[in-house]
């Protein structure tokens, strides 16, 4: 049996909690991770060469994370008036 995910959570009264941009910002972490921490270093075959020049663009993660947390932040906290 298949059920509906809400896209949109509403928490309490004004707060509200996107689980797809939360996801997403989790992603970007890994990429952060997976940037500093990068397994195919030094990789002798032309397929490791390729995921280690792939895991060396991954710094876009900080980016997207940051600009992910300041957008669900600001949507959780900011008191309209």
């Amino acid at each position: 049996m298949l059920t509906k995910i809400p896209q949109v959570e509403v928490v309490s009264d004004n707060k509200i909690y996107l689980g797809a941009l939360t996801g997403i910002r989790a992603i970007a972490a890994y990429m952060v991770f997976f940037h500093h921490f990068n397994i195919f270093k030094n990789s002798a075959s032309p397929v490791g060469a390729f995921f280690e020049q792939l895991c060396e663009e991954w710094h876009i993660g900080v980016t997207i994370f940051f600009v992910l947390s300041g957008l669900l932040i600001s949507l959780r906290y900011f008191e309209k008036s």
